[in-house]
């Protein structure tokens, strides 16, 4: 039968969004920083990822405890699934970098629009690489969850 820990936390951990991701047996805590901007040519409010931080749950002393580095891992974040990946067995991608989609669903309710914030972020010196957008139209863009063989 499986168990359920209820996790109380006295602290206040920011962002503008959050993401529970299970990293080969550590429960992280990413939160995601937004900065809102006006698309003049859509006449839209649409966001952009400035900054992540990164939180490991400490199961004994039951806090977050803020990580600076992902070291040899590699996150993908997504409206999907979240999800991270050693370095090593996926020679493509960099390692201690947070690989995002745009997943912010505010455009549904007051006009803030997605399709603008794709990219790879980077632990070590804060930079943010940024990738083709989708078409306005498009569907919510997903991870597809590799298997090796």
């Amino acid at each position: 039968m499986p168990v359920v820990n209820f996790i109380i936390v006295r602290q206040q951990i920011g962002g503008d969004m959050q993401y529970l991701v299970d990293a080969m047996g550590d429960l992280l805590l990413v939160s995601r920083y937004l900065d809102f901007e006006i698309d003049n040519e859509h006449s839209l409010e649409v966001c952009k990822t400035v900054k992540f931080q990164v939180f490991r749950f400490d199961w004994n002393a039951q806090k977050w405890e803020s990580l600076a580095s992902l070291d040899d891992k590699v996150l993908f974040l997504g409206k999907n699934s979240s999800l991270a990946l050693l370095m090593n067995d996926y020679p493509g991608c960099k390692g201690n970098r947070i690989y995002f989609t745009d997943d912010y669903s505010g455009a549904n309710y007051d006009r803030m629009a997605g399709d603008h914030d794709f990219g790879v972020y980077n632990m070590v010196d804060g930079g943010i690489e940024t990738f083709p957008c989708s078409p306005r139209n498009a569907h919510w863009p997903i991870w597809i969850t590799p298997t090796l063989c």
